[in-house]
């Protein structure tokens, strides 16, 4: 999904979003499967070797124009560096903390309710925040950064895996 910097939704009436398995078509490829002409496009936008785009191109004209305006862009300097996977991470990590965060709370005060006193609260809370590093753990995030984000312990972070 297109979200802006605050982490909002950009998509309005005016956009048709379509979910494309990315993952799902570099396997196909790998797995010399026959591939459609958007296939080969989406696998020659994500990969990283020549050969590759060599090998999806050939024989198609349209394709062919594409393979030289890829090998064209990454050699111009006023694209490269526009995108930057360290900070695209971060965006990322901090967007999900979020999403994370807005959950766990739901949870632990949902749970808390449920048991109608402070002790249930405490419980859903700390139910919540494993769970959250439990999500933070999935997505990958360096065991610093959870436990700065949900004052667990390192070693109760460790735990979880």
């Amino acid at each position: 999904m297109m979200r802006s910097r605050d982490g909002k939704s950009c998509a309005d009436d005016n956009y048709i979003i379509y979910h494309i398995n990315m993952v799902k078509t570099v396997y196909k490829y790998y797995n010399n499967s026959k591939l459609n002409k958007f296939e080969k496009v989406i696998i020659m936008m994500c990969t990283d070797e020549v050969k590759v785009l060599e090998e999806l191109a050939k024989g198609d004209e349209e394709l062919m124009m594409f393979k030289e305006t890829i090998k064209e862009k990454s050699r111009d300097n006023n694209i490269i560096g526009l995108y930057n996977e360290e900070e695209a991470r971060k965006f990322e990590n901090e967007i999900n903390l979020k999403d994370s965060h807005d959950e766990g709370y739901r949870l632990g005060h949902e749970d808390g309710f449920e048991h109608g006193d402070r002790i249930g609260f405490e419980r859903g809370t700390e139910t919540a925040t494993t769970k959250i590093a439990k999500n933070m753990l999935e997505l990958k995030m360096h065991i610093d950064d959870i436990a700065k984000a949900t004052g667990l312990s390192k070693q109760k972070i460790k735990s979880l895996q």
